[in-house]
């Protein structure tokens, strides 16, 4: 059963009907007329990715090394939660109180 933690209490995510749309059940699956061959990004022009990029999608199926973030950007998401690791690692609590803060 997936739950998800709440300040309060557990909530059983199954009884969510929003849940059920995102994530049908094994008999609807089966049911359902769905495409699973792989199909290769066919783009002429790539605004984003790199030509080599999308050669390598093509022939991997995925892509690597894709940078997200300057270095900048990461150095100041490390302070960010180190500082919230600091907070949360008080007698009793681990990295997994983070959720409760």
């Amino acid at each position: 059963m997936l739950q998800t933690p709440t300040k309060s209490s557990l909530v059983n995510q199954h009884d969510n009907p929003e849940f059920n749309k995102l994530f049908p059940e094994e008999d609807r699956l089966a049911a359902m007329s769905r495409d699973l061959r792989f199909h290769p990004a066919g783009v002429a022009r790539p605004q984003c990715l790199t030509p080599a990029q999308i050669e390598s999608y093509n022939r991997d199926g995925f892509i690597s090394g894709v940078c997200l973030f300057s270095v900048e950007e990461i150095a100041e998401h490390r302070r960010y939660f180190d500082g919230l690791l600091a907070r949360v690692m008080r007698p009793g609590q681990d990295n997994y109180s983070i959720w409760a803060t």
